[in-house]
């Protein structure tokens, strides 16, 4: 026994020595005083041992002294004379260089301990009235170009990154994409850490941020929406104060929004669910052209909505006298004091308060309101639109939320229209997800068919009768990431461009969801329909609503079936046939049909010109209405 422990006592020093240095800067530190204390202590041996008759050997403080000056400095003994002393010189000379060999190590580990340091973690944020957005996506660097766009007006603006993922890629990322750690004006900072971690959130002054956007930082579906709400959680009940900012996240499952809520029930947080994306296509296919709109309205670039302030010149006036007042924006709606719900396209009846906002269309966020007084005919065609028939609609590809999909198509088409779903699942499985989700639908009847999308017989085998209109999702449940989704949608796009002379195929209303920005230049090339870029609508709805959280529930309403809607109308509902009209006379007979008018082109299938500049001139116009409204008719 006792010959066991004696073998086991180095290696438990060996073992506490590697923890102490390992851990321990101080452990280190102290290493370094004892390695210092024994160079003195083998110098003034060497002194007596081979120099004993020398002058510094008489005084033990003047041999201390003499010893510490040949371990700091090797110059020292050049001055030395006798063969003794230069001997003792050179062996305490070469001690010291093992302790300044030492000594340089020690301060070159401890200062790139700490750079490390401060590239993956980095010190405090000391900000206020910035951004922080929480988690690290491929949709998070085109949220840094909306919220640039945003902050454009505003002189030193900054953006917070707080992500689990190395702070080295993301900065990586970050200067690959922008060439510099800013974007104009908006300063880009980036911190390593835990989003559920209340430290970490107070490091980035999260308590001092204007607007907090929290995205998926990592996986898919349930486990991005878990780690969303677990640092919603914290940011709602675990820091010492609740934030001021602006709380905006993104889901997967528009059912976590119900999660989001019961948290914190007197909080409000604006929670923007991808399921926005199909209820997005859905209107897209069913007016051609609208897609742009949407990608305009959601864009920094161009016209997008704000609230703004009521003037006093409109105070006690009616909501009617607001939409003719302005000539630089369009008023599209009221948001009242205390109520989160904007009211769009309210009557015109409705009286204006002096603590009610506006909801305009505008070019930025700082245009002025400049009160005057428009003249406006709203005198209306006797023109009745036709009953809406029922449709013949094909979806290509599977995603999860395609149920919501079909219960949008169910409300919004006409009873007797008919929906055909190609996807590679098996059709009892792909009706099982499907309908065991929606029920039975009432307007339209579902057909599952199940092939290849990118091969031309597929295509051809489901063409028995003409498509009204087509919608192409991106196929999740076949392998590969957003490039090879894509691609699978080009090749299809590519089919469809070969059958489409058989009149098979309506392309003119064809709507595809091209997951990466940088596939929709190529996809541009088929010619065919509107894109839809589905990560980059959801960032710029995001940074949208990180400025403005009311504008969630503005853009809940308008992708929807219940409430205003946006629509593309035909002239010939507002116009005489060579009548010559101003913009004003446009809005004014919109109102009259209980309508918000927002934009116009001039012949079908043209680029719309939203917010017009010019109001005032009359011209005479026969293409097509973008109007906020209540139906189609």
């Amino acid at each position: 026994m006792l010959d066991k422990a004696r073998s086991l006592a180095p290696s438990k020093l060996r073992y506490h020595f590697d923890n102490a240095m390992a851990w321990s800067g101080l452990a280190r530190f102290m290493l370094l005083v004892v390695f210092a204390g024994v160079a003195l202590a083998i110098g003034v041996i060497a002194l007596y041992v081979f120099a004993p008759d020398a002058e510094q050997s008489k005084d033990g403080w003047e041999a201390v002294w003499w010893s510490w000056g040949r371990v700091m400095d090797p110059g020292t003994g050049t001055g030395d004379e006798g063969a003794g002393l230069r001997l003792a010189s050179i062996l305490t000379t070469i001690v010291g260089l093992c302790v300044f060999v030492l000594l340089i190590g020690f301060v070159a580990t401890a200062v790139q301990e700490n750079l490390e340091r401060l590239r993956q973690t980095g010190a405090p944020v000391a900000e206020s009235g910035h951004t922080v957005v929480l988690g690290f996506s491929d949709n998070t660097l085109k949220l840094l170009e909306e919220l640039a766009l945003a902050n454009q007006g505003v002189r030193d603006a900054c953006v917070v990154i707080l992500s689990r993922r190395p702070k080295s890629e993301i900065v990586d990322a970050v200067l690959s994409r922008f060439g510099a750690p800013r974007i104009d004006r908006t300063r880009i900072v980036v911190r390593e850490g835990s989003c559920t971690s209340a430290q970490d959130l107070l490091d980035v002054a999260v308590l001092q941020a204007s607007s907090v956007v929290v995205m998926p930082d990592g996986g898919d579906g349930d486990s991005a929406d878990v780690r969303v709400v677990k640092a919603l959680l914290v940011l709602l009940r675990g820091l010492p104060a609740r934030p001021r900012a602006h709380l905006v996240a993104e889901v997967e499952n528009a059912q976590r929004i119900d999660v989001i809520a019961s948290i914190d029930p007197a909080a409000h947080v604006a929670v923007v669910a991808r399921e926005f994306l199909s209820r997005l296509m859905i209107q897209s296919i069913r007016q051609p052209g609208l897609a742009r709109v949407y990608g305009e309205l959601l864009s920094f670039v161009g016209d997008e909505f704000y609230l703004r302030p009521l003037p006093a010149a409109l105070v006690g006036r009616r909501f009617g006298d607001a939409c003719l007042a302005f000539d630089n924006v369009i008023v599209c709606g009221l948001a009242r004091a205390g109520e989160r719900a904007v009211l769009l396209s309210p009557v015109d009846d409705e009286p204006l308060r002096a603590d009610d906002r506006l909801l305009v269309l505008a070019q930025d966020a700082d245009v002025p309101l400049a009160v005057g007084r428009h003249a406006g005919d709203g005198s209306l065609p006797a023109t009745v639109p036709p009953p809406p028939a029922p449709q013949r609609l094909l979806v290509v590809g599977y995603r999860p939320d395609l149920p919501a999909m079909l219960q949008e198509i169910d409300t919004g088409y006409a009873a007797g229209s008919e929906v055909t779903v190609l996807t590679a699942l098996a059709p009892d499985d792909a009706r099982a997800r499907v309908l065991g989700r929606t029920g039975p639908l009432r307007n339209v009847a579902v057909e599952f068919v199940q092939g290849d999308t990118t091969l031309r017989e597929t295509l051809e085998r489901v063409t028995t009768r003409p498509f009204d209109a087509q919608v192409l999702v991106g196929d999740t449940e076949q392998p590969g990431d957003a490039a090879a989704i894509d691609a699978r949608t080009l090749m299809t796009l590519l089919l469809i461009r070969g059958l489409e002379a058989g009149g098979a195929f309506c392309t003119d209303r064809l709507v595809s969801e091209i997951r990466d920005p940088r596939t929709k230049q190529l996809a541009t090339i088929t010619a065919l329909g509107d894109f839809v870029v589905s990560d980059e609508l959801v960032s710029q709805l995001l940074a949208q609503v990180s400025m403005s959280p009311e504008l969630a529930g503005v853009w809940t309403e308008l992708t929807t079936n219940d409430g205003c809607e946006l629509y593309v109308k035909p002239a010939a509902l507002y116009v005489r046939p060579g009548e010559s009209v101003s913009f004003f006379d446009v809005i004014a007979r919109a109102r009259a049909r209980g309508e918000v008018a927002i934009g116009w082109n001039d012949a079908p299938g043209e680029t719309f010109a939203l917010n017009p500049r010019d109001k005032t001139s009359k011209r005479r116009f026969a293409g097509q209405l973008v109007v906020i409204a209540r139906d189609d008719g």
